[in-house]
């Protein structure tokens, strides 16, 4: 558990608010607090980028406390991937 103290949220760009320092939050740092925060990973899929990566993650999260799915656009990584792989609801793994 991450030692960053939070409120729940209902939205997952509320979450990185709690943290002062949103703005540079890196992507698995966020991953990690939306997932810790209840938000539940329901899809993923990768997506050509136009960096040097060459994919990226979309990711669709649910939540009890939100009507609306939420998506999350994640540099493909391997540490990403992991918690990805850690967290999937669906059944499957991303390999």
């Amino acid at each position: 558990m991450l030692a960053i103290p939070m409120t729940k949220r209902t939205t997952i760009p509320e979450i990185g608010q709690d943290t002062g320092w949103a703005t540079y939050l890196p992507s698995p740092l966020l991953l990690q607090l939306v997932i810790e925060n209840g938000w539940k990973v329901v899809k993923t899929e990768l997506a050509p980028s136009e960096d040097q990566n060459g994919f990226v993650y979309l990711v669709t999260f649910k939540s009890d406390d939100c009507p609306q799915n939420q998506h999350l656009i994640l540099p493909r990584t391997v540490l990403i991937e992991k918690i990805l792989n850690e967290n999937l609801n669906i059944g499957t793994s991303l390999n």
